[in-house]
């Protein structure tokens, strides 16, 4: 897995759960997503394949997202919210492949006998992703927070497909003849713009507060928009909603430092475009951050 980060000024939504009086939170973050949306290949493939498609195989991109963040809560413009900034880069390797195979009818001399055509198309994927996003956190009370927020995530992929095709002679004692094409490389990818709002949870672990659990529900509804649909079909452009969750633990080092674990998914569920409502995608993972605060 070949990765390329960028570090850059934000985090994933609540950093930190707990702000202090006309603070400035700088966190360095990690992020190790699951990326099954940019794998979307529905309709995949380069269109080069020989016969009937008998199976394929795609697995989703696991990307180690780099970044960091940057909060902000003043003490006398809007006192009880804290906006913050995020911007995450990563990049991931992987594989499509497609298998065929047809049985087509060959008359020599007035013979007719069944020939098997076989194809096996790999392609290999290179993703470069980037995400940024603005949210601001109301405070409720000592728990309960709400919690709105604007998201980008662009992804580019790169496909560089070669087909190995195979053919039986069946005049010939069912010789096999080998093509293998290696396809000119070509880019597709999408920009996928969303707006989420929802609430969040922070519990205390203890009196001194150097400890806390905290949680996000939140909503969202996007649009994903294809940047080469002639090349790379898969990215179609669709509408999408779902849920946005994120778990995760807190301990604060005296006032300044604190450090964070926290797991985040969300579930893309289509609801415009040829994706299927009842077959969401989703992307996941778990991340780490480093806050210090001013």
């Amino acid at each position: 897995m070949k990765t390329r980060a960028y570090l850059a000024f934000a985090s994933m939504l609540l950093v930190p759960s707990v702000a202090h009086a006309d603070d400035i939170t700088i966190s360095p973050r990690l992020w190790i997503v699951v990326d099954a949306l940019s794998a979307d290949s529905d309709r995949g493939g380069t269109g080069q394949s020989t016969g009937d498609i008998g199976s394929f195989s795609s697995k989703p991109f696991i990307v180690p997202m780099v970044g960091g963040s940057i909060a902000y809560r003043s003490d006398s413009f809007l006192p009880k919210t804290t906006f913050t900034l995020t911007a995450l880069f990563g990049s991931d390797d992987s594989r499509l492949t497609l298998r065929g195979s047809s049985i087509v009818p060959v008359t020599v001399g007035g013979v007719t006998r069944d020939q098997l055509q076989t194809s096996l198309e790999r392609t290999e994927e290179h993703l470069r992703r980037r995400d940024f996003e603005f949210t601001a956190q109301t405070r409720i009370n000592d728990l309960w927070s709400w919690m709105v927020g604007l998201r980008y995530e662009g992804a580019r992929v790169r496909f560089t497909p070669t087909v190995t095709s195979t053919s039986t002679d069946p005049f010939n004692n069912g010789a096999v003849s080998t093509l293998v094409t290696t396809f000119p490389s070509f880019k597709g990818g999408y920009d996928l713009y969303s707006g989420r709002a929802g609430v969040a949870f922070v519990a205390p672990l203890n009196e001194a507060r150097t400890d806390s659990l905290y949680a996000n529900g939140l909503a969202f509804i996007g649009h994903r928009s294809n940047k080469d649909h002639t090349a790379a079909p898969q990215y179609d452009n669709a509408t999408f909603m779902g849920p946005d969750l994120t778990v995760g633990y807190q301990h604060r080092f005296g006032g300044n430092i604190a450090v964070d674990l926290r797991y985040r998914a969300q579930f893309f569920f289509s609801i415009g475009g040829a994706g299927r409502f009842g077959e969401p995608k989703n992307s996941h993972g778990p991340s780490v951050a480093l806050a210090y605060t001013f």
